[in-house]
């Protein structure tokens, strides 16, 4: 598939019907892509489908699925810092970057680079400073990258999806069930993700600490029904 020019051009929702089949599509991954970022998955290319969280499964697998058949693929394997959080491990990498003599942390910004050749980047900052370099890896705002280039801000005005996250801390007699991570495709209740991260911590408490995902756009959507009631 990552070859493919269809799969490369199309939305999710196209590739999925194709793909799923439509009453699959309709519903179970329309409505969490609709969830997950609040918007049609009319408007999501098909190779960007991790972006809402929506799978890909080849004909093959769901029809071993369907026949409850064992299947074929492995486990995928998730890594989580072991009694700690995703938090306190980008605090100790910034630690080790700031102590290493290989690299150099400039705080400062980009005001404009080119192209000196094929192999080297000229590259002018904010406060004055010239450098050169054999790559470069933008990780700032596209608007930012575009006014570099001299181009106005309003070019790369796009869709944006933005998200609430709630941290929660209960006492585990009141999981009903053990999970490491839930999917609510229900229409019914706004969230869309729960990860529990103390299993992915694998921590031993009474205390269960849960991360609860929730699309602001369609939060936003559910207002706007309510206010036609």
């Amino acid at each position: 598939k990552f070859k493919s020019e269809t799969y490369a051009n199309n939305s999710y929702s196209y590739i999925s019907k194709k793909v799923h089949g439509e009453i699959m599509h309709d519903k179970l991954w329309e409505p969490l892509c609709l969830k997950a970022i609040g918007v049609s998955s009319e408007f999501l290319i098909a190779k960007y489908h991790r972006k809402g969280w929506l799978p890909f499964y080849y004909p093959e697998t769901l029809l071993m699925a369907i026949q409850n058949k064992n299947q074929s693929i492995p486990k995928t394997i998730f890594s989580y810092p072991k009694l700690s959080t995703i938090s306190n491990l980008t605090s100790l990498i910034l630690n080790q970057i700031n102590k290493s003599k290989n690299i150099t942390v400039i705080k400062d910004s980009i005001k404009s680079f080119r192209r000196i050749n094929s192999k080297r980047y000229s590259i002018k900052t904010q406060l004055g400073s010239d450098l050169e370099t054999r790559y470069i890896i933008w990780a700032g705002k596209l608007e930012k990258l575009l006014q570099t280039k001299g181009y106005e801000e309003n070019i790369s005005k796009m869709q944006r999806s933005d998200h609430y996250i709630m941290f929660l801390i209960i006492d585990e007699k009141y999981l009903l069930k053990y999970f490491s991570l839930l999917f609510l495709v229900d229409q019914d209740t706004f969230i869309y993700r729960i990860q529990n991260q103390s299993i992915c911590a694998g921590e031993d408490s009474s205390k269960v600490k849960l991360s609860i995902e929730i699309s602001s756009e369609y939060i936003r959507k559910l207002e706007d029904e309510y206010k036609k009631i």
